[in-house]
């Protein structure tokens, strides 16, 4: 089996119980991104709490890439993320 080379992007804005429910499929997986990255708009600590609690059950790095809640600045927060991280593109 090769190694993963892809990141997988996750976009949230303060949406912790869809936040959980996808990282719940992404630690099923039988094979692991090289890492997960969470595109946050601007969330409140509730998502943070939700991100520092899948941190430790993951298989590969979890990584959240956040900016300040000032409007929709989606793709700015993805255009960030994607700079971070560390898969091929």
């Amino acid at each position: 089996m090769t190694s993963p080379t892809a990141s997988v992007i996750v976009c949230t804005y303060n949406a912790e119980k869809e936040l959980d429910m996808v990282l719940t499929g992404l630690a099923r997986q039988k094979i692991p991104p090289l890492e997960i990255m969470i595109a946050d708009d601007g969330s409140g600590p509730a998502t943070q709490t939700i991100i520092n609690r899948w941190k430790s059950q993951m298989s590969c790095p979890l990584k959240q890439v956040w900016q300040e809640d000032e409007g929709k600045r989606k793709a700015i927060i993805i255009n960030k993320t994607v700079a971070a991280s560390t898969g091929t593109q």
